[in-house]
């Protein structure tokens, strides 16, 4: 922005001075840095000159400001995990927004995993930000399964079938157990079914 020049007292005692004033701005390296060099040049009635000048160096060093940046937390399976968001981003120089993750990334199957939710950035002069946090996801209980009765049979008889087992987790969905054995009658007596 054009700024403006400050007046500058008279000092010669014998006569009026005419004085100039010149601004000239000097863009940086980004947006918001620039150099204004002002020059005043007074001269008096017999054409004697003298030039002073000033120099005002603008610049932008401010880091933007992330607000509401979530920290690293742990959920078991069960809870319901937050999804990353859009923070807001504030900056002295560039004014406000909201910024994305730029990076989200889960490591493990769906009932335990690592998600690492990244954001980063930089503004209109290269001051960079930057915050990172993990979700940690755990699955602590252990599945159950119901199951038939035990039944006794007498030698010789074959199970016509044989039932499915009903499985349970906080957060995994089995669906129905399988049979992993068979019976076989060739066997005199005995021959367990093994069930997962």
């Amino acid at each position: 922005d054009q700024c403006t020049l400050p007046d500058i007292p008279q000092l010669d005692v014998c006569e009026s001075i005419d004085i100039t004033r010149n601004q000239t701005i000097i863009d940086g390296n980004c947006t918001h840095n620039k150099i204004y060099r002002r020059c005043f040049t007074a001269t008096d009635q017999a054409g004697l000159t003298v030039t002073a000048c000033q120099e005002i160096c603008v610049y932008d060093n401010s880091v933007p400001q992330l607000h509401n940046a979530p920290a690293s937390e742990s959920y078991d399976c069960s809870a319901k995990v937050p999804s990353p968001s859009d923070l807001l981003l504030t900056d002295n120089c560039d004014g406000d927004k909201l910024v994305s993750p730029t990076s989200d990334k889960s490591v493990g199957p769906p009932t335990c995993y690592v998600r690492t939710v990244t954001y980063s950035g930089a503004d209109n002069c290269s001051n960079p930000y930057y915050h990172q946090y993990v979700i940690t996801v755990t699955d602590k209980g252990t599945p159950t399964i119901s199951v038939p009765s035990d039944a006794t049979d007498e030698c010789g008889q074959t199970p016509t079938s044989v039932p499915q087992g009903t499985p349970s987790d906080n957060c995994f969905n089995f669906g129905a157990a399988s049979v992993t054995g068979v019976y076989d009658p060739s066997q005199s007596h005995y021959n367990p079914l093994t069930c997962t």
